[in-house]
């Protein structure tokens, strides 16, 4: 009963067939602990198999395929490791100044999840967009160094609460900030968090013009406009000089309603989309339905509140004399415009409409009138 042992040819296909197999389950496996489970199965299985070779007189050499698939394991893991890390710094050294510290943890865990764009993605995200009302006319009436300190102080109250609601900035225009939320990491309610990011910084405003008071430096407003759509995503720029941005009609329109809250004199104006997005989850009042400059399709805007009874009561109120205007109920819509006031008294939107509906009842509109309020600058 003699004993057989394998050829120097097998013991070289078997050794070359483990390191390949050991690294292609270290490679396109995602799951960490799967590559160590997957890539340890063709070791142990040829470990097994020369057991029972041997019961059948069969002797398969065990040392050169299982150092092969050892150091092919080890290999491939120290790659891994060293290309991984790699790739963590190069992701934080692009995101770091778009996007807080706690989110670009997350990044660095969830590598896989991340939407960078590096080849240019659409996609549909919340774009955010503040600036400062007549800036330029307060620039050209004060120092450099009490320009710069406004600026400043603006800037790093309103870039903490935009990381605060995980949003990305995305940059600095003058005296404006534009952000957006849905990426790099994904989230369900974007909408909501950028909304609620706005009501915020519109409150953030009151201790900041407190602090500017005391400094002897004066007050300013924000106004702030927000849209959900679908936009272009990624590293726009040159080789030089990328930015991680987006582009799009629907970054337009924010845009376009951040120029809005100067007309309505209300802080914040959200989109028709950004609103259905949101849904119950925050108090939205309709303010009007508008044709912005660029766009064709009318779009309905609201304004966030915070929840209050009598904001409830406006909230409601608002909704109504929307209908009645729409169905050119004028002295309806008037008397509720009235009400409006008396909660709150020289309401701007309510004096808008006031204003409109007397001049409707004087001038009745013929019947291609469809409420749509045309916005010619921009």
């Amino acid at each position: 009963d003699f004993m057989k042992v394998s050829p120097k040819a097998l013991t070289l296909v078997s050794a070359g067939f483990m390191a390949f197999a050991v690294l292609v389950f270290i490679f396109k496996t995602r799951i960490f602990i799967w590559k160590v489970i997957f890539s340890l199965i063709p070791i142990i299985f040829y470990i097994a198999a020369s057991f029972i070779a041997f019961r059948f007189n069969l002797v398969l050499e065990i040392l050169p395929p299982f150092s092969s698939g050892v150091l092919s394991f080890m290999a491939g893991f120290t790659y891994l490791s060293l290309t991984e890390e790699k790739e963590k710094k190069r992701i934080k050294g692009m995101l770091g100044r778009y996007v807080s510290s706690a989110v670009l943890s997350s990044i660095s865990e969830k590598k896989e999840d991340i939407l960078l764009g590096e080849k240019g993605m659409r996609m549909e995200l919340t774009v955010l967009f503040s600036d400062i009302e007549g800036f330029t006319n307060l620039s050209e009436r004060l120092p450099a160094e009490a320009v710069v300190e406004i600026l400043n102080s603006c800037f790093t109250a309103m870039v903490d609460i935009i990381f605060r609601y995980q949003g990305t900035l995305d940059k600095f225009m003058g005296d404006a900030i534009m952000a957006f939320w849905g990426a790099p990491v994904k989230m369900d309610d974007h909408a909501r968090k950028a909304a609620l990011a706005g009501l915020e910084m519109k409150e953030a405003m009151l201790g900041l013009n407190r602090a500017l008071r005391e400094k002897g430096l004066p007050e300013i407003r924000i106004g702030t406009g927000i849209n959900t759509g679908e936009v272009i995503l990624g590293n726009i720029g040159s080789p030089k000089r990328l930015d991680y941005t987006v582009i799009g009609d629907d970054v337009n329109l924010a845009s376009r309603l951040q120029s809005l809250t100067r007309r309505y004199r209300v802080p914040i104006i959200i989109s028709e989309a950004t609103a259905k997005e949101i849904g119950d989850n925050l108090l939205l009042r309709t303010i009007d339905i508008v044709r912005v400059k660029g766009k064709a399709k009318p779009v309905k805007i609201f304004e966030p509140l915070r929840p209050s009874e009598d904001m409830v009561k406006i909230t409601l109120l608002s909704e109504n004399m929307m209908e009645y205007y729409l169905g050119r109920k004028w002295q309806e819509a008037l008397g509720i415009c009235e009400e409006i006031e008396r909660l709150v008294p020289g309401d701007p939107v309510s004096g808008i409409f006031r204003e409109r509906l007397i001049y409707l009842m004087r001038n009745e509109p013929d019947t291609t009138w469809d409420g749509v309020w045309e916005v010619k600058e921009k």
